[in-house]
């Protein structure tokens, strides 16, 4: 886990509470990615996010796309076929959790306004 991220997460902490995070990762290797995005779950679960299921993990990363980004060999075709469900994974999550805090603000201001004198 990189440190200077980690420190930028710690320090606005408030400002991930119920919101959805999604693991994206790559490395020049196989691995790397996929073990930074096992260190990241659970700390983003600590902060109170929801940790969408499915995650992408590309590497090596130069195998599965080209230096202008396209997806290129059976790497590319894989990222290309998994790709679709994380996105829509993330924008199910996203909307839930933008529903839900709505839903929540309206019954904390309407307790509020109860409690009011």
């Amino acid at each position: 886990m990189q440190a200077g991220l980690k420190n930028l997460v710690d320090h606005f902490q408030d400002e991930w509470l119920r919101k959805p995070a999604a693991l994206a990762t790559y490395s020049t290797g196989r691995f790397g990615g996929v073990r930074a995005g096992c260190a990241w779950h659970p700390t983003l679960a600590e902060l109170g996010m929801v940790v969408v299921p499915r995650s992408v993990a590309v590497g090596p990363i130069a195998s599965t796309l080209d230096p202008e980004a396209n997806p290129v060999g059976q790497a590319g075709d894989a990222l290309d076929h998994n790709f679709a469900g994380f996105a829509d994974d993330v924008l199910w999550w996203a909307t839930a959790a933008k529903e839900q805090r709505s839903r929540t603000s309206a019954a904390n201001h309407m307790w509020n306004s109860a409690l009011a004198p």
